[in-house]
């Protein structure tokens, strides 16, 4: 405090004391955390990592047993996991159910080790009443450099937390930044961006997966799986550039452009004579009825799509 006082000294106490100290725990706010973080990359050698910590369901705690509980339990998760705070470790309480915390580390496994026993001071702390236990989902950064930012930091700690699949699990999770995940956010805008063009050049095609009947032994229909074929980077996997489209309006374009590529398969002859004679139904199998079938511009392209192949 006495090194972030000496830059705003010009600066009413009672301000300074609002920008620097959370009024519910006492400890830093996410302002004082930023510098002091700062100060650390810039003046210890030592290695360290950046912890973005969430109580998992604790908008269910603070319904339930109401705010003020949710409050006292809040402070008293933040001291525990201060006292277990060793040399160059600090903590924020940030906002509502997030803290963040600065550990020692140079490695994953001290970063793991750091996370587990973390967790274990407040798993076994038993002053959390009415709650028995407490469990965080948690995103890990190792700070590579001093010349690294605390927004760059804090946007990896949360990325790597926001995208694990234990989120809503009774128990403690965590993903460290470019070891468990790997960030996939600047592949996902390059696919978007080069999409439309992909578009306009015929770059995505469907294929038929034929759906068998066990009873008749026959083909009773098909899905139409979209696929990306690219000249440069040749097919393209679906796990890349799906949950991009699903993100952006565009996954929007791609099911009208499978739906009129069905439409087109029905109006073939090959298709008619072959396939369709004895089936029932092709249809993209990743279209949402909740996503579409609600909308009347949907309802008014498939119509005119279906008419107009016949």
């Amino acid at each position: 405090i006495d090194i972030l006082y000496a830059h705003f000294a010009v600066i009413p106490w009672g301000d300074f004391m609002f920008m620097t100290t959370d009024h519910l725990t006492g400890g830093p706010t996410e302002y004082a955390f930023q510098q002091l973080f700062q100060e650390r990359l810039a003046k210890v050698k030592q290695p360290c990592a950046l912890l973005h910590m969430d109580i998992k369901h604790f908008s269910a705690i603070n319904m339930i047993y109401g705010r003020e509980t949710g409050d006292k339990i809040l402070k008293e998760v933040y001291h525990v996991l201060e006292k277990a705070l060793g040399a160059h470790e600090f903590i924020s309480h940030i906002h509502t159910d997030v803290f963040l915390i600065v550990v020692n580390a140079g490695n994953t496994e001290e970063l793991e080790a750091r996370i587990h026993a973390l967790d274990d001071v407040v798993y076994y702390h038993t002053n959390f009443e009415p709650v028995d236990h407490i469990f965080f989902s948690i995103g890990a950064y190792l700070i590579p450099s001093s010349s690294d930012s605390y927004e760059h930091a804090a946007d990896c700690a949360n990325y790597s937390r926001t995208i694990s699949c234990d989120l809503s699990d009774e128990n403690t999770c965590y993903e460290i930044y470019g070891y468990t995940v790997q960030d996939t956010r600047a592949r996902s805008i390059e696919l978007l961006r080069k999409s439309r063009t992909a578009l306009e050049t015929g770059h995505f095609e469907i294929y038929l997966q034929p759906k068998y009947e066990l009873v008749h032994e026959t083909i009773a229909g098909a899905e139409a799986l979209i696929r990306w074929k690219d000249p440069d980077e040749g097919m393209i996997p679906l796990f890349q550039f799906m949950p991009a489209f699903e993100e952006s309006d565009f996954i929007r374009t791609i099911d009208r452009l499978c739906l009129s590529l069905c439409c087109n398969f029905y109006s073939a002859v090959w298709i008619m004579d072959s396939l369709l004679s004895q089936s029932r139904l092709i249809f993209p199998n990743h279209i949402s009825p909740v996503t579409h079938f609600s909308e009347i511009s949907f309802c008014r392209f498939l119509k005119s799509t279906m008419s107009l192949q016949n």
